[in-house]
C-alpha cells in the first residue's frame, strides 16, 4: 500500500512539475494598503498642508477631495474605502511619481496594469507614462473630469520581458507645468510568471526520479507473477 501512495504521490508531482507556471502578482503594494510602503519616488512623501510645488507631492487618501477643495472628491479603486497615491504634480517634468524593481523570467510574457484619474476639470490635463526598464510601455493624457462625478480610467499593456530576468517600472508625469497637474493612481499590478515557478525543485526531481524507478520495478514484479499460458 506505501509503495502505491509513493507513486501516486509521484504521478501529482511530475503533473506539477509538467504544468505551466501560473500568473503572479509582482507588485508588492499596488493597492497602497500598506502607504508608502514597497516603491521609491522622486516626489515628495508629504502630509496635507506642506506642499513643495518645486519638486511635486505625493499625498496617501482615501479621497483627495479631503485634502484640497479643488480637487475632485472619488474614493478608491480598488475597494472605494482604501487608499489611493495622489500627486501634486512637480514643476519639473518626468520627475518619478512610482517606482519598483522585480524579479522576473526571461523570454516570459507579463502584464502591467494601472488606474489613474485626473483631479482637475481644467486644462492642461496631466499625463501618465509608464515605462519598463526605461522603454515607454503607455503613454496617456488624462482628460480632464467632471467634476461632480469623476471616474477612473483603467490601463493595460502586455509585453515580452525579453533577454531581462528583472524589469523597473516607473510611473512619470511628462507635464512640465505644476498648475492644475494633479492626478491620483491605484492599483498598480505587474502579472506574469514568478521566477520560481519555472524551475522545478531539486526535491521534486528526486522524488519523480525515484518514482519512476519504483514503478519500474512494481511493473516488473507483476509481470513475473502472471502465470504462464499453457
Amino acid at each position: 500500500m506505501k509503495k502505491f501512495r509513493l507513486v501516486a504521490m509521484v504521478s501529482a508531482a511530475a503533473l506539477a512539475i509538467g504544468a505551466p507556471a501560473m500568473a503572479s502578482e509582482l507588485v508588492t503594494n499596488g493597492d497602497f494598503s500598506s502607504g508608502f510602503a514597497g516603491f521609491t519616488t522622486n516626489y515628495s512623501e508629504i502630509p496635507p498642508g506642506s506642499e513643495n510645488d518645486a519638486t511635486g507631492d505625493l499625498f496617501m487618501s482615501t479621497n483627495p477631495g479631503g485634502i484640497c477643495g479643488c480637487w475632485a472628491s472619488i474614493n478608491d479603486h480598488t475597494t472605494g474605502t482604501g487608499n489611493m497615491l495622489v500627486i501634486d504634480g512637480a514643476a519639473n517634468a518626468n520627475s518619478i511619481i512610482w517606482s519598483e524593481t522585480v524579479a522576473v523570467l526571461a523570454n516570459a510574457a507579463y502584464q502591467l496594469s494601472f488606474s489613474a484619474v485626473n483631479l482637475n476639470f481644467q486644462s492642461p490635463q496631466p499625463s501618465v507614462v509608464a515605462s519598463v526598464n526605461g522603454t515607454s510601455i503607455i503613454d496617456t493624457d488624462l482628460l480632464p473630469v467632471n467634476f461632480n462625478a469623476p471616474v477612473w480610467l483603467n490601463f493595460s499593456q502586455t509585453f515580452n520581458s525579453g533577454a531581462a530576468t528583472s524589469l523597473t517600472i516607473s510611473f512619470v508625469d511628462p507635464a512640465n507645468t505644476h498648475f492644475f497637474n494633479d492626478l491620483a493612481l491605484d492599483d498598480i499590478s505587474l502579472t506574469g510568471p514568478a521566477p520560481e515557478g519555472g524551475v522545478p525543485e531539486p526535491a521534486a526531481w528526486a522524488l519523480m526520479i525515484a518514482g519512476f524507478g519504483l514503478t519500474g520495478a512494481t511493473l516488473r514484479r507483476r509481470r513475473a507473477a502472471v502465470p504462464a499460458r499453457a
